[in-house]
C-alpha cells in the first residue's frame, strides 16, 4: 500500500474496525476482505477524500464541506470494490442483487443529492421522475428538474452496466432489465440497503422538521449525508418521510429488480449478513498490518 495511503488511515484507524466489519458482512470471506477489499478502500478512500479537499480549498469552503467522515469515505471505498469477489460468489444467488445496490449506492452517492434521488427513487423504486423531484424538493427545499431525473437516471445506467454487467442483464440502449416487485417490510433490498446507510448517521424522528434534522444527524459529514440517511433507510426514516406527504402515497411502493444474469429471476432472494464481532484493539492493529502489507491493485 502506498505510504500516503497508510498514513492516512492511521490518523483515522479508529475507523478501520468498523469498516472491515461492514466487508466481512457483505461478502463473508475473511481472506478477501483483508487482502483484496480492504486495502483498495483504503486507497479509492483517500483519493476521494484528497479530490474533496482540494475542491473544496481551491473554493474556500468550511472544514465539513467534503462531504463524508473518513469512515463514511471507507464505506463507499468498501461498496466500490465488492467487485473484487464476484468469482468466489458465482453461485450465491443473492450476489447480483448485493453488488447492483452497491454500485447504485456507491456512485450515486460519491455524485450528488440529484444523483441519489434519481438512483433510489427513479432507479431503485421504480417511480416517475416527478414524484423524484418533487420528494426531493420537499426534503432539501433545493429544486431538481423532471430532466435531471432522467439525465442522471441514463448516467446511472451507464455506471450499473460499466460495474455489474457481468452479474445482471442489461437492454440494447445499456439500461437494466427489470422487474417490479411490491416492497415489504424487512425485505432483501431493505435489509441490504441498510448496510449501505452513512455510517454515523441518525435517524429522523417523528415530527422532526427536516432542517433540525439534517443539522443534528450528518455524523460528521455534510447534509447529503444525512440526506442520503433518509433515501436508504427505507425501513424506518423513508417510511417516516411518506407519510408526512398524503401526495406521495403509493409512489414509492415498489422495487425494480435487476434481472440476474443465466439465472432465474428471484425477487426475495435469501441474504443474512455474516455475525462479526466487535474488534478490540489488537485486532485492529492487526488489520493496519495487513492492509499496508497488501498491494493495491487498479480496476480496469
Amino acid at each position: 500500500m502506498p505510504d500516503a495511503d497508510f498514513k492516512w488511515l492511521n490518523d483515522n484507524r479508529w475507523a478501520i474496525g468498523e469498516v472491515y466489519r461492514l466487508a466481512l458482512e457483505l461478502c463473508g470471506d475473511e481472506a478477501m476482505v483483508k487482502r483484496d477489499v480492504l486495502p483498495n478502500a483504503v486507497h479509492d478512500a483517500h483519493a476521494y477524500w484528497k479530490e474533496r479537499h482540494n475542491f473544496c480549498d481551491s473554493r474556500k469552503s468550511k472544514p465539513f464541506a467534503p462531504g463524508f467522515s473518513p469512515r463514511q469515505a471507507l464505506q463507499l471505498g468498501v461498496l466500490k470494490n465488492l467487485q473484487r469477489v464476484d468469482e468466489s460468489h458465482r453461485d450465491d444467488p443473492s450476489w447480483p442483487l448485493l453488488r447492483y445496490l452497491a454500485a447504485l449506492v456507491q456512485f450515486c452517492l460519491w455524485r450528488s443529492s440529484s444523483a441519489l434521488a434519481a438512483g433510489i427513487g427513479s432507479v431503485l423504486n421504480g417511480a416517475d421522475a416527478n414524484s423524484v423531484a418533487l420528494l426531493s424538493q420537499h426534503l432539501a427545499h433545493r429544486p431538481i428538474a423532471n430532466g435531471q431525473v432522467t439525465e442522471w437516471k441514463v448516467s446511472i445506467g451507464t455506471h450499473l452496466h460499466k460495474y455489474v454487467h457481468n452479474l445482471v442483464e442489461f437492454d440494447g440502449e445499456g439500461q437494466p432489465v427489470t422487474r417490479q416487485v411490491v416492497k415489504a417490510p424487512n425485505d432483501v433490498v431493505t435489509r441490504m440497503l441498510s448496510r449501505m446507510i452513512p455510517l454515523g448517521t441518525e435517524h429522523l424522528l417523528d415530527g422532526e422538521d427536516f432542517s433540525s434534522y439534517l443539522e443534528r444527524a450528518r455524523g460528521g459529514g455534510s447534509w447529503h449525508v444525512a440526506m442520503a440517511h433518509l433515501w436508504l433507510d427505507q425501513a424506518v426514516c423513508f417510511d417516516t418521510v411518506l407519510r408526512m406527504r398524503v401526495s406521495f402515497d403509493g409512489k414509492f411502493a415498489h422495487w425494480s429488480l435487476p434481472l440476474p444474469k443465466n439465472r432465474g429471476f428471484e425477487p426475495s432472494p435469501t441474504w443474512t449478513p455474516k455475525d462479526v464481532p466487535e474488534l478490540h484493539d489488537d485486532r485492529r492493529n492487526e488489520l493496519m498490518g495487513l492492509v499496508y502489507g497488501h498491494k493495491v491493485k487498479t480496476l480496469r
